[in-house]
């Protein structure tokens, strides 16, 4: 998946984002059938660069940052497309 555009404003870099949602109890995503959501939440945020969230990257290489399958990672994208926290 190229061009991924994940939480972030301009006043707050996406791993401060990604921080207060974890510290705030993840929100919608809390619970253990959102874990390997929020596992691809935090390894886009390292795939991505820091201040923009924007960029180019894989499936497979967020995947093989997360530890998961490509398939898995898939289906977590999706959940958090739906959500709106990803583009």
């Amino acid at each position: 998946m190229e061009g991924i555009s994940a939480m972030s404003t301009a006043h707050a870099p996406m791993p401060a984002l990604v921080q207060s949602l974890a510290n705030a109890g993840w929100g919608d995503l809390a619970g253990r059938e959102f874990q390997g959501v929020r596992t691809v939440l935090v390894a886009l945020m390292h795939s991505l660069p820091y201040k923009s969230a924007q960029g180019a990257v894989t499936e497979a290489q967020v995947a093989q940052r997360a530890g998961l399958s490509v398939r898995w990672v898939r289906r977590c994208m999706h959940v958090l497309e739906d959500l709106g926290v990803i583009e």
